[in-house]
């Protein structure tokens, strides 16, 4: 059953996506600096605002402004592009990034810093 359509409204979004079969989505720093690049290549296209971000091994997570709905065709565009890098760099045919997920919204983004700031029991999402 396919997924239902998200409607994102403008705003600052947490967003975590990790590798399935807890595989690994950047082996070594090539990997990442292929991530970065088609990471900043797709934000530039719709026009995203990229605040921070962090690689991990199995995952990343990202915090972004977007300015209307345009966030869902750009994660499946950056999305689509790195597995078929990683699939092509290391021979295989499943998609690394099985799972994302929006993990928080922060409204009009304006508190979004001191809401980060606060330990994790007392945020309001």
């Amino acid at each position: 059953m396919p997924r239902r359509l998200r409607s994102f409204h403008e705003g600052i979004y947490h967003l975590a996506a990790r590798g399935g079969d807890t595989r690994y989505l950047f082996v070594d720093d090539q990997d990442r600096q292929d991530f970065l690049d088609r990471l900043a290549a797709t934000w530039e296209n719709f026009e995203l605002a990229l605040l921070s971000y962090v690689l991990m091994g199995s995952h990343y997570h990202a915090l972004v402004r977007i300015p209307d709905s345009r966030l869902s065709p750009a994660l499946q565009r950056l999305h689509t592009e790195y597995s078929r890098h990683h699939s092509r760099r290391y021979g295989q045919n499943a998609h690394p990034l099985a799972e994302s997920d929006l993990r928080a919204a922060f409204g009009d983004g304006s508190d979004w810093r001191e809401r980060l700031a606060r330990p994790k029991s007392t945020r309001s999402a």
